[in-house]
Formats: C-alpha cells, structure tokens, sequence
C-alpha cells in the first residue's frame, strides 16, 4: 500500500463533545442523491458537487452547515477534485482509539486529480479543505503537509463500517 499523509479532522467527536453519526437522509440511501436530483439546493442556487474544496474566508465562498453540526464554513465553489477524479477506494478499518473501531475510505486519484490535489495540499498547509459529499459539507479538515502520492483519506473518526461503504457508494455513482 502506498504511504500517504494522513489529514485529521478539526470538529470530532473528542474536540466537540459530541457523537458524530451518518444518519442524514442523504446516507439513508446510497443509490438516490444529488446526481438524480439536480434540483436539489443548499442555501443559494449552487451545487456543489462530490469532492474536495477549499475553505475560503466569509463572503469569498458559498456558505455551508458542517454536517451534524452547527459549524459553518465558507466553501469556493470551484473544486480541487471530483468524484470523477477518484479511481480506486479502500476501506480501512484499522483506526481503533481504545475500545472504539472506526472505519475510514482511503480514495486514489487519477494523474490529473494527483497533480492537483499535491498543489492543492503545498498551498494549503495550516489552512482548512473541505468534503462536500452530495451538496452537503460532509468533512473538514487542516493540512499539515503537501500530500503528492495521489492519496486522499476520508476519517471522520466514529464511522462504521457500514457508513464508509455508503460514501463509496455516493462517490462511485458520481463518476
């Protein structure tokens, strides 16, 4: 397996206090989403589609709600990369903090999605990116290092196994 940087989120569920779960009605069933229902909007008129973004100051992006949380963030609406741009996914369940098992999605990108996201990443270090999962801002993260082996990870930190599959099913029908 290749070596990759592993991004951390900044609203867990140790820093919040509170149990992250995917109970949103956009995880309740895969196969049905945004991809199906483009007229399905989130504050203003514009969708943003599955993929990594970049958190941007208020009043320079599309302000979105943090996924079960009232933290909120402004997202540039032009994508780093896109569903299109993931080509293969793992689902690794080799986090385990104590007694707690949780499961993150590691996603390789294709070249033009690797060579994008290592600018990306070089550019924002100490800075915040962000996943937006089917018009939703599903994940947010703070980079410490350039990330240039075409690897991206998705660890949230208390999903199951079973959620993890659910966001490769979302991902895997956008491409």
């Amino acid at each position: 397996m290749l070596p990759f940087i592993l991004l951390m989120a900044c609203a867990d569920s140790k820093s919040t206090g509170k149990q992250v779960k995917l109970e949103g009605a956009f995880i309740a069933d895969p196969e049905h989403h945004i991809k199906d229902q483009p007229k399905i909007m989130q504050g203003d008129s514009t969708i943003l589609y599955t993929g990594w973004y970049h958190v941007v100051n208020s009043g320079k992006g599309l302000k979105r709600e943090l996924d079960k949380s009232k933290e909120t963030y402004f997202i540039d609406p032009h994508p780093i990369v896109t569903a299109s741009n993931f080509s293969t996914f793992l689902i690794d369940g080799s986090n385990v903090t104590g007694s707690k098992h949780s499961y993150r999605l590691v996603m390789e990108l294709d070249d033009e999605g690797a060579d994008r996201w290592s600018v990306a990443t070089k550019k924002s270090i100490g800075k915040q990116l962000a996943f937006v999962l089917d018009n939703q801002l599903f994940y947010v993260v703070k980079v410490f290092g350039q990330i240039d082996n075409g690897i991206t990870v998705m660890d949230r930190g208390s999903d199951s196994k079973e959620d993890i599959e659910n966001i490769k099913t979302i991902i895997e029908s956008e491409r």
